[in-house]
């Protein structure tokens, strides 16, 4: 699965979850993977960071040897879309981890039952 594949899936099962959660479902994994997705989806957004300052790097390098031809400034301009998606992605998975984790309403993500 693609980098921007997996950005995509891991917003929709939190999406899903969301959902559940808000419809009072009872089911008792739904704690459970509430916390899996959360890490995975924290994993994500941490990834999301990192390509991020890679292309802030670039831009950086691209922006201290380039003489002004147009290849360079073709590069700039779609690093520049590419940290502008990203940003955005991670931006909205971080507010849907937010609401998993915190809903804002008095609830709380339901916890496993204890054995």
């Amino acid at each position: 699965m693609s980098k921007q594949g997996s950005q995509g899936a891991i917003m929709k099962t939190v999406e899903r979850l969301l959902r559940e959660r808000d419809a009072s479902t009872l089911d008792p994994t739904l704690g459970r993977r509430c916390k899996e997705v959360l890490l995975e989806g924290l994993a994500t957004a941490l990834a999301l960071e990192g390509q991020r300052r890679r292309i802030r790097r670039r831009q950086q390098e691209l922006a201290c040897l380039s003489q002004g031809d147009d290849a360079s400034a073709r590069e700039l301009a779609r690093l520049a879309r590419r940290e502008v998606a990203l940003a955005s992605d991670e931006r909205r998975l971080r507010d849907l981890l937010a609401r998993l984790r915190d809903p804002g309403d008095g609830r709380s993500a339901p916890r496993p039952a204890h054995r």
